[in-house]
């Protein structure tokens, strides 16, 4: 015999789903009340002396670094087309100093 249809199986999966949904928005919330509370206290910590001098100190060697590279491509003697052209010729020069291959006349 067949057994009559059962009401309480169709409350499962909606009360299932109402209740994943709720927690995932208690969730969400407290999320962004962390988050909040977080970019609160990194706007506070950016006003402190200490995160002030080490801000100061990063950006002097940043400034420090990049002075450093840029004079080093300027001290180059060499532009990149001039570099080329040699290997070029280095080249053609390394090809005509072998001994031609068997076969080829001399």
């Amino acid at each position: 015999m067949a057994e009559p249809p059962n009401p309480d199986a169709e409350e499962k999966p909606l009360s299932f789903y109402q209740k994943t949904e709720a927690a995932l928005k208690t969730t969400g919330e407290r999320a962004s009340g962390l988050f909040a509370g977080l970019g609160a206290k990194f706007s506070e910590a950016r006003e402190s002396t200490t995160f002030k001098t080490v801000e100061e100190r990063v950006g002097t060697m940043v400034t420090t670094v990049k002075s450093k590279v840029t004079s080093s491509r300027s001290n180059s003697t060499q532009s990149f087309d001039e570099a080329l052209k040699e290997a070029e010729a280095a080249k053609k020069q390394a090809e005509g100093a072998t001994p031609p291959a068997e076969g080829q006349p001399q």
